[in-house]
């Protein structure tokens, strides 16, 4: 949004204080805005050991100079930790003692944001190569990561309800009726 204002200085501070007023109302709009996507998310992803599904979460960003703002939903950083074996299948350890076993640990560990990406959009068949770069004449099939696209139907379903939610706030924030 830009305003031009020639003449009276006074009106010129009332405009800019009502401009910035705006943009703080915007940010917040759009994080609760994107609430309810990251409550879908979270009930739509997969549950192997839970992780993922507790390292999702919101993220606001702006660019103060191009004046745009929005959210990311994704994987946080800091939950990565130690996968552990259980009868049933997996579980993820405790951030204690993964940070406790840090320094000579053996054990196999999952950090969600190395494998959020191939989660929600999948993986090609991979075949087993020969040492030459060539193909073995039967090749071993090395299998496929199916697509989930968890975060893409949380969007899909809650986006226009979303853009409402925004729109309605701007206007609030303005002291108008839509």
């Amino acid at each position: 949004m830009k305003v031009w204002v020639w003449g009276d200085r006074e009106t010129a501070d009332n405009l800019k204080a009502i401009e910035k007023g705006l943009w703080k109302e915007l940010g917040q709009a759009t994080k609760d805005a994107a609430r309810p996507i990251l409550a879908a998310a979270k009930m739509k992803a997969p549950k192997r050991t839970g992780l993922l599904r507790r390292s999702l979460g919101i993220k606001p960003w702006r660019k103060r100079r191009r004046r745009v703002l929005g959210v990311v939903i994704g994987a946080r950083t800091g939950f990565k930790r130690e996968i552990i074996r259980t009868r049933r299948g997996f579980k993820a350890g405790s951030r204690k003692a993964f940070l406790a076993s840090k320094a000579g640990g053996d054990g196999r560990y999952a950090d969600p944001v190395k494998y959020l990406h191939l989660v929600e959009a999948g993986t090609k068949v991979r075949y087993q190569q020969s040492r030459h770069g060539r193909r073995f004449a039967r090749p071993a099939y090395r299998g496929r990561v199916r697509k989930l696209a968890f975060l893409e139907y949380a969007f899909t379903m809650h986006a226009d309800a979303a853009t409402r939610r925004i729109l309605d706030r701007a206007w609030k924030a303005l002291g108008r009726d839509r």
